[in-house]
């Protein structure tokens, strides 16, 4: 058992891509958290989503930076909001492309989801949060 959590440990460890399906969950959660307790609390939903969105975006922009790629320099936070800006346009053409196909936007929205996820690791790995590799002395 300890040498499976030790194998476990080392995956995460040495796995880009599995962390970031991880905190990538964590985050999911997190943000919806957010919009819950202020729709809880009464806000109007449109408010509500700004909020966990500001909210969300500045979690996430930590947990992915810090766990994920290992980097936690506060000045790609602008490339980080420019990663979410693009995905949040590239998911809406997503789904109005497929509205002329599909009617169902629960379906629509999940492919989005997986498209727009999965754009978002090379999007962050290769652009937000890309070192360049220092040359050998």
């Amino acid at each position: 058992m300890i040498a499976f959590r030790r194998q476990l440990l080392g995956l995460f460890q040495d796995s880009v891509l599995l962390r970031f399906l991880i905190i990538g969950a964590i985050n999911t959660a997190f943000g919806y958290f957010v919009f819950s307790v202020l729709i809880y609390s009464g806000l109007d939903y449109v408010v509500a989503c700004l909020i966990a969105s500001i909210i969300g975006t500045l979690f996430n922009f930590k947990t992915l930076g810090k766990i994920v790629f290992r980097q936690s320099d506060n000045k790609l936070l602008f490339r980080f909001i420019g990663a979410y800006v693009f995905l949040y346009f590239l998911s809406i053409i997503i789904i109005k492309i497929g509205t002329y196909y599909l009617r169902n936007l629960y379906i629509l929205g999940a492919i989005s989801t997986f498209i727009t996820a999965s754009t978002a690791f090379f999007l962050h790995k290769y652009i937000v949060f890309y070192r360049i590799p220092h040359a050998a002395h």
